[in-house]
């Protein structure tokens, strides 16, 4: 309501969704608006039955010195409906997940909902 009818510049509309999320956004808007560059992600999983565990390796790509950093969701598919969801943090180039489970996995599906503009090479080790 307040830039109803009126202009508003990226500054303004980051500053009104940090006073409604309660967040600070700089990271983001820095990532996704100021600087170029498009997430790349290549990497793989496997599944220790001695220990319960997922270990999914994924890995930024990209080649044109952008860098993200960000909560990302990943699908634990272990078939007839059930799955496990869970969300881990994007940090840095390399990046290691051990995800506890109560069985073994058919498949790893990373960002099920399909949140994040991304390219990706992901599959099973």
């Amino acid at each position: 309501k307040e830039f109803q009818d009126l202009n508003a510049t990226t500054d303004d509309f980051k500053r009104v969704m940090e006073e409604v999320s309660g967040r600070d956004l700089t990271v983001f808007f820095e990532q996704w608006l100021y600087k170029p560059g498009t997430l790349s992600l290549k990497g793989n999983w496997t599944y220790d039955k001695r220990k319960g565990e997922v270990t999914i390796d994924l890995n930024q790509v990209q080649t044109d010195g952008s860098l993200f950093e960000m909560p990302l969701e990943i699908a634990i598919d272990f078939g007839n409906n059930k799955q496990q969801l869970e969300v881990v943090q994007i940090k840095g180039k390399k990046n290691i997940f051990k995800i506890k489970t109560a069985s073994e996995p058919i498949n790893i599906v990373v960002d099920p909902n399909l949140w994040v503009l991304k390219i990706l090479n992901f599959k099973k080790r």
